[in-house]
Order: C-alpha cells, then sequence, then structure tokens
C-alpha cells in the first residue's frame, strides 16, 4: 500500500487550472465518495480552499494513479496537472 499526496497550490498552478479543479463546499462530499471509491484506493480525503486543492490516498500498490482520477473527476488533461 501507499500513501499518495497530490496538490495544486498558488506556486505551483496559474490561477485558471486552480479554478477548474477548485471543489466548493457542497461538492466536496461527493467528490470524496468519488475519490474513494476509485479502483484500489482504501482511504481518502481532500482539501481545497483558495489557494489549494490537495488529495490524499491510501492505496493498493497497483492502483490507478491518484493523477488519472484527478483528470477524470475534472475532465482535465493529465498533461495540464504534471
Amino acid at each position: 500500500m501507499n500513501i499518495v499526496l497530490l496538490g495544486v497550490n498558488h506556486k505551483t498552478a496559474p490561477v485558471a487550472l486552480r479554478e477548474r479543479i477548485a471543489i466548493a463546499p457542497a461538492q466536496l462530499a461527493e467528490a470524496t465518495r468519488s475519490l474513494v471509491q476509485s479502483d484500489g484506493v482504501r482511504e481518502g480525503m481532500i482539501l481545497s480552499t483558495c489557494n489549494r486543492v490537495e488529495l490524499m490516498a491510501l492505496q493498493d500498490s497497483a492502483a490507478p494513479r491518484l493523477l488519472e482520477f484527478v483528470a477524470s473527476y475534472f475532465q482535465i488533461d493529465a498533461g495540464l496537472l504534471r
């Protein structure tokens, strides 16, 4: 098992990208449920503020990468997140 952290903040991503992956408080529970229901994810949490979004997951070693979840959930090209 691996603990994986993926995040963007005001130092690592432009405001346009941060706005695309920002999660409003009303959508946070649904987004977290989607994260923990992803293949291989055992536990997960999401932190979303005005300047950053972080996803943390405890996942099986063979699980898809957390980056793939973010790209799929927000319908963003994974290359933009790298």
